[in-house]
């Protein structure tokens, strides 16, 4: 994931809560769901694009 922007103290929080939300959702649509690795990639691809913590 690129690095997220923004307040200092937004970037930790940013980073953490970005990090378990990817986690969470591989678990609940790929490994639990019927998601392949082609879905998710797409997916992750499009959570690519959001930079800004805040």
């Amino acid at each position: 994931m690129p690095p997220l922007e923004g307040p200092e103290r937004a970037l930790d929080w940013g980073e953490r809560s970005r990090h378990q939300l990817m986690t969470a959702a591989h678990t609940a649509l790929v490994i639990e769901g019927s998601w392949d690795e082609a879905d998710w990639a797409e997916l992750e691809e499009k959570a690519r694009t959001v930079t800004r913590a805040g």
